[in-house]
């Protein structure tokens, strides 16, 4: 691990490596998080916890022994952004939800929109039945735009309805690349953003004691209304250890009482 640690940053600048907890018990003390530390930024405005989060990461870069330092929410992850042109879309007798439900159906598959079954009379199993296209006929964003476009008529006369496509992505709407969150997560009502990191090669009691310095130096900076915690396994240790400290006063009380 600490030869990894040292040559894929190098060979690969444009990615993130980290080793997740392989062992039962290391997930257990880390309260079930992927890293022995969790630096818990609280906030209204997550945009400004990632300005913090970024300005200390490049502090607790300085820390000895702390490692597999990383943020958990990526705020690059790569997009398409489709936009409708809805009067072009009403001219053709397409609605928005015609559009996304070709999208859906293409991308994910028909049993997100209308799900169905197979009974197998042999063995008495039910079965999915999805239709979806094929992954590798979508590999480009010329084949994005291809995608037709299902409108859903009344038959007229029968009362019942047909399914018509005249229509691609492309000619009813704009692809534009764009990027988002690829993580959200929440701590009561508000979104947070975690640093997560490990210990190489140190105690992790001597790690935390200077990631409590770098934090305490820089809660005089943190807007109104956002919070910093850590977490992690270093609660797990705090709590043991201040549990068993009590104990051995309250035993030695007692003797000499």
């Amino acid at each position: 691990m600490r030869k990894l640690r040292e040559k894929l940053p190098r060979a690969f600048p444009q990615a993130t490596f980290y080793f997740l907890p392989a062992d039962i018990t290391t997930q257990i003390l880390n309260f079930g998080i992927p890293a022995p530390i969790d630096i818990q930024l609280e906030g209204n405005d997550v945009e400004a916890s990632k300005q913090i989060a970024d300005k200390l990461i490049a502090q607790l870069r300085q820390v000895p022994g702390l490692t597999d330092l990383r943020i958990q929410q990526p705020f690059d992850s790569p997009t398409l952004e489709i936009a409708v042109d809805r009067t072009k879309a009403s001219q053709g007798g397409y609605s928005e939800r015609d559009v996304a439900t070709s999208i859906l159906n293409t991308l994910s598959g028909s049993f997100q929109v209308t799900p169905m079954f197979f009974l197998n009379w042999k063995n008495h199993v039910n079965y999915n039945i999805v239709a979806q296209t094929p992954q590798y006929k979508m590999d480009s964003l010329q084949s994005l735009q291809n995608i037709p476009i299902n409108r859903t008529s009344a038959v007229p006369g029968s009362g019942n309805s047909a399914i018509q496509s005249q229509e691609i992505l492309g000619d009813l709407a704009s692809i534009n690349r764009g990027h988002e969150m690829g993580v959200m997560n929440h701590y009561n009502i508000r979104r947070v953003v975690d640093i997560y990191g490990g210990v190489q090669g140190r105690d992790l009691g001597g790690v935390s004691r200077d990631i409590e310095k770098i934090l305490k130096n820089n809660n005089k900076d943190l807007p109104r209304g956002t919070f910093v915690t850590l977490k992690g396994q270093i609660e797990t240790m705090r709590s043991s250890y201040v549990g068993l400290l009590g104990g051995l006063v309250f035993r030695s009380y007692w003797f000499i009482s």
